[in-house]
């Protein structure tokens, strides 16, 4: 989800620079169709890593949010430009600098005010969410993300306070707010990978150690079941060798030997008996 977030944040970039450069209303109104469904897909890629991220999934607001967005990009498809009611004309702002930009003169629809609502709400999930890890231990992520989502919110009170305002001429920085929560996610991906390494390293390290103990405790077994074998086999030797003596004894004498157990079973004789 944060790869498509990735994705769709920048090609809406791309789309706002194309807007902001047109020199035509249908130049500035194509761009702003693409801005409508790239931004619909950063806020549900954004909504749904948010989710995952945090760990934090209310099923019925993240469903509800989705279908919203969708809805959004749907009718947008249907019949661009919903956001615009009376279209005025292409108005030119002059940065301090000197580079200029394009600003439409319209009336806005309730749309506009209803995909507004939908931001932000789910900037509120966002801080809700954030709150909610920061309150289970996960504290560096948690500051992470409301670091992003405090400039953020930065841009959005600038844009009302002196873009909005007329107080100054300059671009909405909230069209390029993102870009901090973005960083700031990828930093925290690139710890996670990070301690994922050094946890598999780890794991490595230890599983050759206990290889290596399980290894030494074969070989001590080994060598001691060869000891055994050695054992057993100067006991059969010797026993053997007693065999053959107590064998010479018996066929040494001239009287009839017989061998018997306590039970009187006979075990064995020597050949003077047989005979």
């Amino acid at each position: 989800s944060f790869a498509i977030f990735t994705i769709a944040y920048g090609l809406n970039i791309i789309a706002v620079i194309a807007e902001y450069t047109a020199t035509t209303i249908e130049g500035y109104l194509q761009a702003d169709f693409w801005i409508g469904i790239f931004v619909s897909m950063t806020f549900i890629a954004l909504l749904w890593f948010v989710a995952l991220y945090t760990e934090t999934k209310p099923r019925v607001f993240l469903y509800g949010m989705t279908s919203v967005f969708l809805l959004v990009m749907i009718l947008n498809s249907v019949r661009p430009n919903r956001l615009y009611d009376q279209i005025v004309g292409l108005s030119m702002v002059v940065l301090p600098w000197g580079e200029s930009f394009a600003i439409i003169e319209a009336t806005e629809t309730i749309w506009l005010t209803i995909f507004l609502i939908a931001e932000l709400l789910v900037l509120g999930f966002i801080i809700y969410a954030g709150s909610q890890q920061f309150r289970s231990g996960r504290r560096t992520q948690a500051m992470l993300l409301m670091l992003g989502m405090t400039l953020l919110v930065a841009t959005l009170v600038f844009d009302i306070a002196f873009i909005e305002s007329g107080t100054i001429n300059f671009i909405f920085l909230s069209d390029f707010g993102f870009l901090p929560i973005a960083v700031m996610m990828a930093v925290v991906l690139a710890m996670q990978v990070f301690q994922t390494e050094t946890e598999l390293t780890r794991y490595q390290t230890h599983l050759e150690e206990l290889v290596d103990q399980r290894t030494q405790q074969l070989e001590r077994i080994n060598i001691e079941l060869a000891d055994e074998v050695i054992e057993r086999q100067h006991a059969e030797m010797e026993l053997r060798q007693i065999n053959r003596r107590i064998r010479a004894m018996l066929e040494s004498t001239p009287e009839s030997v017989l061998l018997t157990d306590r039970e009187g079973v006979l075990i064995d004789l020597n050949k003077v008996a047989a005979d």
